[in-house]
């Protein structure tokens, strides 16, 4: 966003699941408002719910991401991650937060 010449917004706090099994990171499209994304590509994505000529399409940002969890952090500083409504998926209490790059 400096590149850019927008301001860099504050940082955002949100529960998140880790999936192990998944191939991608998701947020949800609260977040994305909130930290005023703009994306940085589009990608299809198939799920469960889809077939072979109805893929999803996703928005994708680049993003960092620090995980705070029972004081165990992880800093990530670069990563491509996909807006999906994932609200009703969540079941951990963790942390994570976000910034833009």
């Amino acid at each position: 966003m400096k590149k850019v010449g927008r301001p860099i917004p504050d940082p955002v706090v949100a529960q998140f699941l880790i999936d192990t099994g998944a191939s991608c990171t998701c947020i949800d499209p609260w977040i994305v408002q909130k930290l005023q994304l703009t994306p940085s590509g589009q990608i299809d994505i198939h799920t469960p719910s889809t077939t072979a000529n109805n893929a999803h399409v996703c928005h994708q940002y680049d993003v960092a991401l620090t995980i705070l969890h029972l004081g165990i952090n992880r800093y990530f500083n670069a990563i491509l991650v996909l807006e999906s409504n994932v609200k009703h998926q969540l079941r951990i209490t963790s942390h994570a937060y976000l910034s833009v790059l």
